[in-house]
């Protein structure tokens, strides 16, 4: 039997790294395990877990974590989202301004913000993805720690080398030409989109808020049609997350990763399969839904809207062209009848029969 990953496409581009120092202390109290370096497509996804102890910080403090690529032996590097940890006052502040001016939530896109508590742990998992250089091929993931005191000023505490990789062209494997099956077990599949709701800044997700009971129930009712058929067996279930443009390009990878995420934490709870059943991957921005979108609709500026989108690139500042595109008009059009539509979670539930079916 076959299972097919959606992400497939992108395992002739693997990493090999080795980890020079896979473990990082900060004063002895906070750790740092490096869980993944991979290449995916035109995009580097680091993947790290980090250990907080409530003793990291001074009530008036915030550490802050700046990892950062570096090209090995050169002066090329690129900083990743910051992960901020507050102290206890500091970490007050920070809910009181979120809650009393919501531009801030703009301003602190991308990056991770934690509070801690005295005599108490926890684990934070630190996922990110960014556009890869050539001059990654050989390069080190660094971590830079500074200290935020009382009166704003950063200091730099040190800066340590967690892990360092290079990429290896893989070796295709040999051809072997199998004889032909007497027989084979043909996988099935059913598919779906659920378009399921966040709120701001969150990723726990709320079976009762907004339209998401229903969009679940979509996802449910078909592995439930699997189950109740008793010829029937689910091999697989496979979500994929999606986000709408707006926004940066960091956020936007983390928040299609942790709508999948958080969608199979819910299916577990209700279908309690083992966890190799559940495949979890990432689209980013939809930009692909969105042309589609536009295109078998009669928007203003049609034609001038698929060809930015055709031509120029994400990181060279493809959105900015839509808003500015007439005044903004066609963009807030987009943002209004066609955004909501790309938040979404893609899913397909494989499934085979349990008598083989013979292939003459």
């Amino acid at each position: 039997m076959k299972r097919y990953i959606l992400l497939i496409a992108f395992i002739l581009t693997a990493f090999t790294f080795g980890v020079s120092a896979q473990e990082s202390d900060y004063r002895g109290k906070a750790k740092i395990v490096i869980d993944e370096i991979e290449k995916r497509g035109d995009s580097l996804v680091v993947r790290m877990v980090v250990d907080i102890d409530g003793r990291l910080t001074d009530r008036n403090e915030s550490l802050i974590l700046t990892p950062y690529i570096q090209e090995t032996g050169g002066n090329r590097y690129i900083n990743l989202p910051e992960i901020v940890i507050n102290g206890k006052v500091n970490q007050k502040l920070h809910r009181r301004t979120l809650a009393m001016d919501r531009t801030s939530h703009s301003k602190m896109s991308g990056k991770t913000v934690v509070g801690t508590e005295k005599n108490s742990s926890s684990s934070l998992f630190y996922r990110v993805s960014t556009p890869y250089s050539s001059w990654m091929d050989n390069s080190i993931l660094n971590l830079q720690e500074e200290i935020l005191g009382c009166a704003g000023t950063r200091s730099i505490i040190s800066v340590n080398t967690l892990a360092s990789f290079t990429y290896e062209q893989p070796v295709p494997p040999p051809v072997i030409v199998p004889e032909p099956p007497r027989s084979t077990v043909v996988e099935f599949k059913k598919e779906g989109t659920a378009y399921i709701d966040f709120e701001v800044a969150k990723y726990n997700l709320l079976p009762d808020f907004r339209n998401n009971r229903q969009e679940l129930g979509k996802i449910e009712e078909t592995i439930r049609s699997i189950i109740e058929d008793e010829d029937a067996e689910v091999t697989g279930i496979y979500l994929t997350g999606f986000a709408s443009p707006e926004g940066t390009y960091e956020y936007n990878q983390r928040l299609s990763m942790n709508r999948a995420e958080a969608v199979r934490t819910y299916l577990l709870n209700k279908y309690p399969y083992s966890l190799d059943m559940y495949h979890t991957s990432w689209g980013g921005e939809d930009w692909n839904g969105l042309r589609k979108l536009v295109e078998e609709s009669d928007t203003p500026q049609k034609s001038t809207i698929i060809d930015i989108i055709d031509n120029v690139d994400i990181f060279a500042g493809r959105e900015k062209r839509l808003m500015n595109l007439e005044g903004g008009a066609p963009y807030r059009y987009m943002l209004q009848n066609f955004f909501p539509q790309l938040r979404r979670v893609h899913y397909s539930v494989t499934y085979e029969y349990k008598d083989e079916i013979t292939v003459e």
